[in-house]
């Protein structure tokens, strides 16, 4: 693989990272997120970092799973109180969105925290290594789009069967 490209798709990743951070955050699936974080990990030492840049990676990787923790906290303590809320025969779909959006909002800081570090890390890469990372971003997010792209062309037929 030419460097060049290497760097790209591990820079990539690492943006990638920060892209997902937020949405992720708010997974209520776990593997998703160690999966990203594990990859993210393991490009790491491609990314020929500096000392600075590796300490703003190693911050914002912090960040970022501490987020991931406190959605996945908040979830599991829910979980089995919203399934009992649902299956009672006098559900009230209010009370179940209100707490929905009280698990977004508590976990909110972790979040903002989260997307931060990986700014601040975007922000010490050098011209080479933005480049690098904002064409395999792009890349990435069109490749999202084409999946949501399906998936919703997929979806749109049962929903609105």
């Amino acid at each position: 693989m030419k460097p060049l490209l290497r760097k790209s798709l591990l820079g990539a990743t690492a943006l990638a990272l920060l892209a997902g951070a937020a949405q992720a955050a708010l997974s209520t699936l776990p593997a998703p997120a160690e999966k990203l974080i594990a990859r993210a990990e393991a490009f790491r030492a491609d990314l020929d970092l500096t000392p600075a840049q590796a300490a703003l990676w190693t911050q914002a990787m912090a960040q970022t799973k501490a987020a991931f923790a406190a959605g996945r906290s908040r979830h599991e303590q829910s979980k089995a109180d919203l399934a009992a809320r649902l299956a009672s025969a006098d559900a009230q779909p209010r009370a179940f969105l209100v707490q929905i959006d009280a698990e977004r909002q508590a976990i909110e800081p972790q979040r903002r925290a989260a997307t931060a570090g990986w700014l601040s890390f975007y922000e010490a890469l050098d011209a080479t290594q933005k480049a690098a990372v904002n064409a395999e971003l792009a890349s990435k997010l069109q490749r999202f789009e084409r999946l949501r792209a399906r998936l919703g062309d997929r979806l749109s037929g049962d929903l609105l069967g």
